[in-house]
């Protein structure tokens, strides 16, 4: 009977909110499977649109199939709502200064990169977004990027929304200089940085020679939960992605 009603109320708990998390290689398809999510028009091609070597994927009875679920998936679309790591990452970087960031960066780029560094002017554009950052979302970057647990009632959606579109914004930004301009280093930085936070808590172009710290395993976590809890509770969104 207990276990009956354990499973209950976990499809009670599934019908009523659906996490999603999307995992995977460089260029396993996560980003395409996400914007397939998060799309508001998504269109489902007809049957007769799904074709292998010319010739129609469907036949027979799996035809009538498709359709049916095409119908259905057409007629109860509702797009999720995305939270992207790199951009929780993103947010972590600007906990830094403009110097200690060219010094991380440094260390990441190739040698022949390093003298593209003050051509890229990726330092103006980070000052930039760091001035923006600061001076709009102070109290939304403290809330969502400190350590500690915080009430979600403590936040305000709108400050939420305009956060998380100002740093998708800076991933993107930065994303483009890191790949065009500086050797395509944007994974390797990103994986770096997450190391280091998972390995100290900070941010630190040397992270291998700190001290552990097993807290710093839980901040990104913390930060997704935070998200999650702002998203249900007062943004009251039930469909959300995890990339």
């Amino acid at each position: 009977m207990q276990e009956n009603t354990l499973i209950s109320n976990l499809l009670s708990e599934r019908s009523n909110f659906i996490l999603i998390g999307l995992t995977g290689r460089t260029g396993s398809g996560c980003s395409t499977a996400a914007n397939l999510l998060t799309d508001e028009k998504l269109e489902y091609p007809q049957e007769s649109q799904v074709n292998y070597e010319k010739k129609s994927y469907f036949s027979g009875l799996d035809k009538k199939r498709y359709d049916l679920v095409r119908n259905y998936a057409t007629t109860n679309h509702s797009s999720f709502s995305l939270i992207k790591i790199s951009d929780l990452i993103t947010s972590q970087l600007f906990n830094l200064e403009s110097p200690k960031f060219i010094e991380l960066l440094k260390s990441i780029v190739e040698n022949h990169y390093l003298d593209k560094i003050e051509e890229s002017e990726i330092e103006n554009k980070f000052n930039e977004i760091l001035e923006n950052i600061s001076q709009t979302f102070p109290e939304t970057q403290k809330f969502l990027c400190t350590h500690e647990e915080n009430n979600p009632d403590m936040a305000h959606e709108e400050d939420i929304h305009a956060w998380k579109e100002a740093i998708s914004a800076a991933t993107i930004e930065l994303k483009n200089i890191l790949k065009n301009k500086l050797g395509n280093c944007y994974v390797k930085l990103y994986q770096h940085i997450g190391d280091s936070i998972r390995h100290t808590t900070q941010i630190h172009k040397n992270y291998r020679e700190q001290a552990f710290n097993a807290n710093g395993l839980h901040i990104i976590p913390q930060m997704c939960n935070k998200l999650i809890k702002i998203y249900r509770k007062k943004i009251m969104v039930q469909k959300l992605i995890l990339l």
